[in-house]
């Protein structure tokens, strides 16, 4: 927003002149920019307007990182008798967030409400929000609900049934759907190789891959995705090779996943190809992309260039720092792995219980004996770490092979063995 329009006394002259719902449409594209309008909505009492407030809820309620969800919630409740569009724009925004279970709460509330009533455009985004938050037996008392109200023919309402019993691994019932469908229907054609995939029916899945009529972008990132998830590395890499030629596009969740079939492969040319097509086609580097990219190289031997990744791009998080570590501890680069860990130290993050197993490797592969209890002790007493099987893996075979700490490895396996 232009600093003209961010003033008070430019703002009141949109305001006093009511084109504040253009204000919103045109001028808002940040948060801070909303809360501005917002709080000039409030103090000039504008906020009652129905349709103002309804813009400020839907900005807010978008996916991160452009709106806060929290900050619609708090919108939300602050309208009076809110009406079927307010409801709809609050529980999709929800059901898309990190906090799918909210959208749950809120459909039980509006059912219970005598104001306003689901509709249509209301139910998908529930069923969605039973998927992601593997409720797929809870939203199945819903599904009853659409069969007694007639709507289960609707095609929204039965793709996302359809997606939250496959995504959940229902697949009877994901089936019985799918099979009930007369018309070919991609997006459910989609949900149902996710779903197979997903439950390790992989082969099924390719079957029903190779099947479709009609492909989209989707259905070739979903069977690629479903070969990497159920080891099938090769034939991950040999379709992304077949969607190249096909000119389709792959998500950032198909490259990371290639990028870890070409890890467990060791295949570093097919790895450095999908790199330099990351780079090239602008792919968003975020952490997630980045320690992919970086655990891929670790893994195909090729440390320089993971170092190289790992100290250029400035938007690393604990995952990136944590597969550096590790990867230099398997590589023979011992030394490095335990000065990258104390570096992450001194950092604004905090290591974590992978950190750990990261830095206690490299203490294992160079015999380090005391070092690795040192930093045993301090995950405990330090950061509240409580140390999983292979952080007591390592420890092990240092008591085996220095015949130091044996007890204490011993009954780590048997707090485990217990189930304790």
């Amino acid at each position: 927003m232009s600093s003209s329009v961010c003033s008070s006394t430019s703002i009141s002259k949109f305001i006093s002149d009511q084109p504040y719902l253009h204000m919103l449409e045109t001028k808002c594209t940040t948060m801070t920019d909303l809360k501005k309008i917002h709080a000039h909505l409030i103090k000039s009492g504008l906020i009652k307007d129905k349709i103002a407030s309804s813009r400020v809820l839907a900005f807010s309620a978008k996916s991160p990182p452009i709106g806060d969800i929290n900050y619609a919630n708090l919108v939300f409740t602050h309208i009076e008798n809110p009406n079927l569009f307010t409801w709809n724009t609050i529980i999709r925004g929800f059901s898309e967030n990190s906090t799918p279970q909210y959208a749950i709460h809120l459909i039980i509330e509006m059912l219970s409400s005598s104001q306003v009533q689901p509709h249509l455009l209301t139910y998908p985004s529930i069923f969605k929000a039973y998927a992601r938050g593997g409720l797929a037996k809870n939203g199945a008392q819903l599904h009853g609900r659409i069969i007694k109200l007639g709507l289960e023919f609707d095609t929204f309402i039965r793709n996302t049934m359809l997606y939250m019993y496959a995504s959940c691994g229902f697949l009877v019932e994901a089936r019985k759907l799918f099979d009930e469908d007369e018309i070919e229907d991609v997006v459910s054609w989609n949900s149902m190789i996710m779903g197979l995939a997903k439950s390790g029916e992989i082969d099924d899945s390719w079957r029903l891959f190779s099947k479709m009529s009609t492909r989209n972008d989707v259905s070739w990132n979903s069977m690629i995705s479903g070969f990497v998830r159920n080891g099938k590395w090769n034939e991950a890499l040999e379709l992304f090779s077949t969607m190249q030629e096909e000119n389709i596009k792959p998500s950032e969740f198909t490259l990371v996943s290639l990028l870890n079939a070409c890890g467990h492969l060791g295949a570093l040319q097919q790895g450095n190809w999908i790199y330099k097509y990351v780079k090239k086609n602008n792919v968003e580097l975020n952490v997630i992309v980045v320690t992919a990219i970086i655990d891929m190289y670790c893994k195909c031997g090729n440390v320089e260039m993971a170092w190289h990744v790992f100290i250029s791009i400035s938007n690393k998080g604990l995952s990136s720092w944590n597969s550096m570590i590790l990867g230099l501890a398997t590589n023979g680069f011992e030394d490095d792995a335990i000065k990258l860990f104390a570096r992450l130290q001194c950092s604004i993050l905090k290591p974590d219980s992978v950190s750990f197993i990261g830095v206690l490797t490299a203490c294992n592969h160079s015999g380090l004996v005391d070092r690795a209890k040192y930093y045993f002790q301090l995950m405990k007493k330090e950061y509240g770490i409580e140390p999983s099987i292979k952080h007591y893996g390592c420890m092990v075979r240092y008591s085996w092979s220095k015949q130091v700490l044996v007890e204490e490895a011993r009954r780590g396996y048997k707090k485990y063995e217990n189930g304790t």
